[in-house]
């Protein structure tokens, strides 16, 4: 799988490939682009979702997602309201559901990947439409 920077990527590569994102439409131009067609919102210290705000600098999540400019295929999103809350999700367990949202408490513990004993603030699935159920 080539990694490619968001600001070397070539429209074929949007259209025809599964992405993996990581950032923020601050750091990210390609979640930049696509920031208004998905099911999160960023703000200033705080990411919003389905009328859900989490505020604070160790806020992050994990979604998948349908690409709103190929929607055969999917995005993964791995983002922070910091870079260090991007970095964090390399400690996010495999198996995730839809979407998480998750603080600091993700750390490594004997050598796994493990979510801490914390559970994350919000996790769920969307349904067959893509859409948030709550």
């Amino acid at each position: 799988m080539p990694v490619v920077p968001d600001t070397a990527i070539e429209y074929q590569q949007l259209m025809n490939k599964h992405l993996v994102l990581f950032g923020n439409p601050k750091s990210n131009k390609v979640l930049a682009a696509l920031a208004d067609q998905l099911p999160v919102k960023w703000e200033d210290n705080a990411l919003v979702m389905g009328g859900r705000r989490f505020e604070g600098s160790s806020i992050n999540m994990s979604f998948i997602y349908p690409n709103p400019l190929a929607p055969h295929r999917y995005i993964l999103v791995q983002a922070g309201v910091t870079g260090r809350g991007t970095w964090l999700s390399a400690w996010l367990p495999r198996w995730l559901p839809d979407f998480v949202v998750y603080d600091n408490g993700v750390s490594v513990q004997r050598g796994g990947r493990l979510m801490d004993k914390r559970k994350p603030l919000w996790a769920g699935y969307f349904d067959r439409s893509w859409r948030l159920v709550e």
